[in-house]
């Protein structure tokens, strides 16, 4: 099976700015033979190197039909100037290739609007994977002619490893996290940004110092720590005793940001916002909390913070081994692959 790779991606060496976990998760695919041909092309990198795009979309036509693959895997097209008869002519290049769109953004029916890019992919897609249902798996099973499949936010090994929690506390909570508002209305939030801003709030009076909140827009808060880079957010975990966070679209089904693998991975306890579906997806997860309102976040960070060390140790390793088990790249994106594959042999059949 060829896999040629589009990944999300703003550098093909940046680890900072690279899709490592799909990457990685290809290639150990590649390794044990289920894809026999793998080639990754950065084409969102090439799209901002190249200031002429009729030339950028003639490199990636000539990839394509030169590679010549049986899969397309593109990921995250979203404000890419990229033209509404791209994909299709792509198809052409590679008329057995099946086309297969991944995207990781939760979007809203009037906040963080699916775009036309996304639109035109959709449109000649054979499947999609989305990070959550409801919404957002309607809209997709209503633009494209393609199966629609659940593919959750996982964590790579390589940037956020498997070690033992830290046996010494810096701080009781730690939250990571923005305070997104439209840059001209400051008093509109992203869905669930207001409630995440009152609970963070709420956090801050109550622990003071013991917060460490960790982002952009708290400036006002006592707890605020300022922003932190991405690839640090798993050791910095590691240093509190509770994690918690309050999602954005906080009313999609089985939706959850990749901070919540990230999290469970650096072996700590954390409580978030429900979302229906949780109770299934997260079945069997020790260590993992929910609460329907920022009270009962609250609440819980307080119970928890009320116990042992010793058994928030106990349930931050129970958890960090679920998510290794579960959410780990290398599994998510081989269940992707399958689905893949599945399709392809099944249009393949039909010819």
């Amino acid at each position: 099976m060829r896999l040629l790779h589009l990944p999300n991606e703003l550098s093909s060496t940046d680890p900072a700015k690279m899709e490592l976990s799909a990457r990685n998760a290809f290639k150990h695919l590649h390794l044990k033979g289920s894809i026999s041909h793998l080639h990754t092309y950065s084409y969102i990198e090439r799209l901002n190197k190249n200031p002429d795009y009729g030339a950028f979309r003639a490199e990636l036509l000539s990839e394509i039909e030169a590679f010549k693959p049986d899969i397309i895997f593109v990921q995250h097209v979203t404000r890419r100037p990229l033209d509404k008869d791209l994909w299709r002519d792509a198809l052409k290049r590679a008329p057995m290739a099946t086309l297969a769109y991944q995207d990781g953004d939760a979007y809203g029916r009037l906040v963080k609007k699916i775009d036309e890019p996304m639109r035109h992919i959709l449109g000649a897609s054979h499947l999609n994977f989305v990070v959550s249902l409801g919404y957002v798996a309607d809209q997709f099973s209503k633009l494209s002619n393609g199966k629609v499949f659940y593919m959750p936010h996982c964590f790579d090994k390589m940037r956020f490893p498997i070690a033992p929690p830290n046996t010494e506390k810096k701080y009781d909570i730690i939250a990571v996290g923005n305070a997104w508002r439209r840059a001209r209305l400051k008093f509109l939030f992203l869905p669930g940004g207001r409630t995440r801003y009152k609970l963070f709030k709420a956090l801050s009076q109550a622990y003071g110092e013991r917060f460490a909140l960790h982002g952009a827009g708290w400036e006002k808060l006592r707890s605020s720590k300022g922003p932190l880079p991405y690839l640090e957010q798993h050791d910095a975990v590691r240093e509190a005793r509770v994690s918690v966070h309050w999602n954005n679209f906080p009313h999609l089904p089985y939706y959850f940001s990749d901070r919540v693998p990230i999290f469970l991975a650096a072996g700590v306890p954390h409580v978030t916002s429900y979302q229906p579906g949780y109770e299934h997806i997260f079945s069997g997860c020790r260590g993992f909390y929910t609460g329907k309102t920022p009270k009962e976040v609250a609440e819980c960070v307080s119970w928890l913070l009320s116990r042992p060390d010793e058994h928030l140790w106990e349930e931050g390793l129970a958890a960090q081994q679920w998510v290794k088990d579960n959410l780990e790249a290398d599994i998510v994106y081989a269940r992707a692959f399958a689905q893949c594959r599945d399709v392809h042999l099944e249009r393949q059949s039909k010819r």
